[in-house]
């Protein structure tokens, strides 16, 4: 493995007060006057490292910061020591099969030191990474669990003895499968359901495209979608009869079908109005919390700025608001450690990506 070493910054944001009471967000204004009282504090600490400079997703571990790489080099995870922030290696080799570990989107946490990732290239498989042993040995084999059939899979999670899906071809928004690719459960119906019910249920995935963050302990998923100002809490700890936590459904984008079925060909596509905002960009979760990034931009105001946001708003994870800051600098992504002391994000340079890093 020949690591490429280039220069990371860090910007360690300290004492990032959360400067709200236990609430919830009934409506858009609500997500206005969070913006309008929200603060950065801190200061910045410039520190050396070796990240991609195409970071797509990033995923912590018990030991483990993982950067994933959608365009390999030469491999699609680059690895940093949590505790020195230093880069120590890369795995998940290019190739081997069509697009082997593309997916990195796809990619989540699973326990301690090992993820999980849904291609859905290769048979509609979980495939499971143990770090530590794919850091070691260059001849590691991943662990391939049988064949699901939920196609499309856009978001991949684990749940503590199953696996959740989000995909694009049944009309509930979360799949549930066992280790052995079986489907348990389907749940969650996609909202607006009179508003959209002559579309097919191939479109309604692509109009409530979401993130999600995860709490393995108590069996739970939220939900924020990326162009509407929606998010759901699941909890899935009886997994034949998933419940509803909490739920907000504010408000539906404007759209218009676009999709072409004939003979010949089947594709499912939404027109999105551009004035349209974004929302949640990202989310990741804690034991005790659950952080959403979000945008509050349109493409026809704002451009490609509507792909970034710098709001940080903190649930627990029984939806209540119980914090909320500004990040230095917008981000597509960010990703809390387990302990929930601190949160990463990634900043877009020509050059390479910077990893910012906020003290909570």
């Amino acid at each position: 493995m020949k690591p490429v070493i280039l220069t990371l910054l860090i910007f360690i944001v300290l004492g990032c007060e959360l400067k709200m009471s236990q609430s919830d967000l009934s409506n858009e204004e609500d997500f206005q006057n969070l913006i309008e009282q929200s603060e950065i504090k801190g200061y910045d600490i410039v520190l050396s490292a070796s990240p991609s400079f195409t970071t797509f997703n990033l995923i912590a571990t018990n030991d483990y910061l993982l950067l994933c790489v959608g365009i390999p080099n030469p491999n699609y995870f680059d690895v940093l020591d949590l505790s020195t922030e230093e880069y120590i290696g890369s795995f998940g080799k290019e190739g081997g099969g069509p697009s082997e570990f593309a997916d990195v989107l796809r990619s989540a946490y699973k326990e301690e030191n090992t993820i999980i990732t849904s291609n859905i290239t290769m048979g509609q498989q979980i495939i499971e990474i143990n770090i530590d042993s794919a850091l070691n040995s260059p001849s590691y084999e991943p662990l391939y669990h049988d064949s699901h059939e939920t196609s499309g899979v856009q978001k991949v999670a684990y749940l503590g003895n199953s696996y959740a899906l989000l995909g694009t071809r049944f009309k509930e928004r979360i799949t549930v499968i066992d280790d052995e690719g079986k489907t348990v459960n389907r749940f969650l119906d996609y909202p607006f359901l009179d508003e959209i019910i002559d579309l097919r249920s191939e479109v309604y995935s692509l109009l409530f495209q979401s993130t999600f963050a995860t709490n393995p302990k108590l069996n739970r998923i939220a939900l924020f979608t990326y162009d509407a100002p929606i998010y759901d809490i699941v909890s899935f700890e009886n997994l034949m009869k998933p419940s509803i936590v909490d739920q907000r459904h504010l408000g539906l984008m404007e759209y218009r079908d676009e999709s072409v079925y004939g003979e010949k060909s089947n594709m499912y596509a939404v027109g999105k109005s551009w004035k349209n905002k974004r929302n949640f960009i990202d989310a990741t979760g804690t034991e005790n919390s659950i952080f959403a990034l979000y945008s509050d931009k349109s493409y026809a105001k704002d451009g490609d700025a509507a792909d970034y946001g710098d709001l940080v708003i903190e649930f627990d994870w029984d939806g209540n608001v119980i914090g909320h800051f500004l990040l230095s600098q917008p981000t597509k992504i960010i990703e809390a450690t387990k302990d929930g002391k601190y949160l990463y994000s990634i900043i877009e340079r020509p050059e390479n990506d910077s990893l910012i890093k906020y003290t909570l």
